[in-house]
Formats: C-alpha cells, structure tokens, sequence
C-alpha cells in the first residue's frame, strides 16, 4: 500500500509489494515529491490511510485504490480512483466518485466490478466503462470496515461498526443495507478494525483481527466460528485503547487477503511485524471454543 499511514506525519508514497514465493518485500515506485499544498508534483495518487479501499482486479492485473484519509490532515478529499499496474509500476487516475470517505471495498468476481461502502451509501464502479453509479440510499452513518462479496449468496458483506452488515447485489436497483442476523461466536463484529475477505473453496467469509484467531462464516447459514489456533508462534495481537479493542495497527481492514494460488490467508497487522500466513483448518473438526 503506499506509505505515509500517519496524519500529519511522513508523506512518501512509494508503493511496497510483498512475494509469497520468495518471502520478501520490494519497493516498486519512489516517493512522489509534494508541491506546497501537498500535492504531488508527478500526478500520482498522495499518500493515504487506505482501510479496506485498495483491492486487486485479477482480469484487469491491477490495483484498484479509492478513497482514504490524506496523510496531512486525514480528510478524506480525494472523489477518484486509481488504477495501479504491477507489472509497469504506474498509476492512472480513473474517473470521480459521486462521493468519498472511508472505504469498505470489495471485486465482484461475476462482473469485474468494484463496490465500495463510504460510510453512508455504497457505490459501484465499472472498470471496462471507467463509470461510477450510485447504488444506495444516504442511510445511517456506518464507520470504517472490511468488506468481502459471496458470490454464491450474490451478497457484499461489511463488517463495521460492531456488527456484520450486508447488500443483495440485484440488478440496476437501488440498495439498501440490512443488519445480517449472525450468531455463534460473534465476538470479531466487536473488533474496531478487523479484516475479511471470501474463501472460495470453503465458501465462507473469514475475519482477522490482528491476533492468535481467527474466524469463520458460512454465508448461508450466517454462523461464525471462532478458530482459537492455540499453538505454534502468533502475531502481536490486539490492544485496547478509547474502550475499543483493535489491531496493534489501529485496523487489519484491508491486509488480510485469500491468495488463490496458494489457497492461504496473508495478513499484516503493523510495519513493525512479521508477515502472517494462515491456512484454513479441516473445518468438520474444529469447534468453537
């Protein structure tokens, strides 16, 4: 993600990478100098708290970035999204939201396209068309999360402001957010902060909050399972801090990611910590606890 992740604090934009095969960490652009309105002078994107709002297309083999808090002061100005390629390291800035803020993102596997929840409405973009659509009302304020889509149930799921929320992505309506009605062990809804993305092997949302475990849900029968992972070496963890228990990082959000190729989770949970890998548990023999 581009550097800088502080407010008013350092403002490099250099874009790191991290390589599961080799286990290493590459620098693939310098930072951008800043004119004095701290813009950059380059026309690339301005450093950023990006929460869950940096996504990979893999049809299109790029980045998707929108929204996030600049790094002077933490507004959340920047309306358009950009588009990062891997293989050229450069940005293209796409086309202007109808709005910003804190985005939950999530690429609908069926149709390429990028949905976003900005606190009160949710958005989709269309890469092929370079468009934006308004697909929600302005409803109640909803803060910063982590979002994922189940393909299979046609859902975009938000976990957000201590609860699990969800869209049905129907055709060309308008949407509206609905409270998903989870049980189980819920306690990850209560984590300020915590990452999700979609296991499409198991067919299950799975959330991270930085810590030891990690949990589990079945979209169809909205069930979360708490895997305690006991053993072995683990992550730094979580902190309480404001009366909010939440990554060491003040939010996984969107560094918790499925890598398809490997069938793992890959998480980072601060800058100062190691790169967590996680494998899913045969799923029949694991309990609650």
């Amino acid at each position: 993600a581009p550097g800088g992740m502080t407010h008013t604090d350092y403002g490099g934009n250099e874009v790191y990478a991290f390589a599961l095969d080799r286990l290493d960490w590459r620098r693939l652009t310098e930072p951008s100098a800043l004119d004095a309105e701290d813009n950059t002078t380059d026309g690339t994107p301005v450093a950023r708290h990006t929460y869950d709002g940096m996504e990979y297309h893999p049809d299109l083999d790029r980045v998707l970035m929108f929204g996030g808090s600049l790094y002077r002061d933490g507004a959340a100005r920047d309306s358009a999204i950009w588009h990062f390629h891997p293989d050229s390291a450069l940005w293209q800035r796409g086309a202007k939201a109808p709005l910003t803020g804190w985005p939950s993102a999530a690429v609908d596997p069926r149709t390429g396209h990028y949905f976003v929840h900005v606190q009160y409405s949710l958005l989709e973009y269309r890469p092929a068309e370079n468009r934006w659509i308004r697909r929600g009302p302005r409803e109640d304020h909803v803060g910063e999360g982590a979002a994922a889509i189940d393909p299979i149930g046609n859902r975009f799921y938000l976990l957000a402001s201590g609860k699990l929320w969800y869209y049905t992505l129907d055709r060309l309506v308008t949407l509206y957010r609905r409270r998903a009605d989870s049980f189980g062990d819920t306690g990850v809804e209560g984590l300020h902060g915590a990452g999700l993305d979609y296991d499409p092997i198991r067919r299950r949302l799975v959330a991270w909050d930085g810590g030891r475990a990690v949990w589990s849900l079945d979209p169809a029968a909205l069930e979360w399972i708490r895997h305690p992972n006991p053993d072995g070496p683990a992550p730094v963890g979580t902190v309480v801090q404001y009366g909010k228990r939440h990554p060491i990082s003040n939010g996984v959000f969107g560094r918790w990611r499925y890598v398809p190729g490997a069938d793992v989770f890959i998480g980072v949970n601060g800058a100062q910590d190691n790169v967590w890998v996680y494998r899913m548990p045969d799923l029949g023999a694991v309990g609650t606890n």
